[in-house]
């Protein structure tokens, strides 16, 4: 396993070429979210990559399909990772249109209601003459 080396702050992009190349010529497995240019055709024992994205349109970019298949290692992804939040996060935005909820917040942003406020002077005022009527 190679970690990059401890610093104040730390990123995905962080991981080099020099970084990696030592380790590289003798992995067997890759696991990570970046793939430095040049290190899959150093990593000649590499078996297996474990792409932590959903997409892998990445990796095309890199040749890294065409790479992998010639060398026959096994390639995976997180596919559907997301695929629960994209789905609540879609339904709660055709709830809020179906509700109006941007008029609706844009009307209370500026003191008005577009529903009765039960409670409200006006409503007990016209409670009142609807029961002494």
């Amino acid at each position: 396993m190679v970690v990059p080396a401890e610093t104040d702050y730390l990123s995905r992009y962080e991981t080099t070429y020099d970084g990696l190349e030592p380790h590289a010529r003798d992995a067997d497995a890759f696991i990570g979210w970046t793939i430095p240019a040049g290190i899959l055709e150093v990593a000649e024992r590499l078996k297996f990559l474990s792409w932590l994205h959903v997409g892998v349109d990445d990796l095309r970019q890199i040749g890294a399909f065409t790479l992998l298949a010639r060398r026959g290692a096994k390639l995976a992804n997180i596919a559907g990772a997301n695929a629960i939040a994209i789905a609540e996060q879609g339904m709660m935005l055709m709830l809020a249109l179906a509700k109006n909820a941007i008029v609706k917040h844009q009307m209370a942003v500026e003191g008005r209601s577009s529903f009765p406020v039960w409670g409200a002077r006006t409503d007990r005022r016209c409670c009142r003459d609807a029961l002494s009527a």
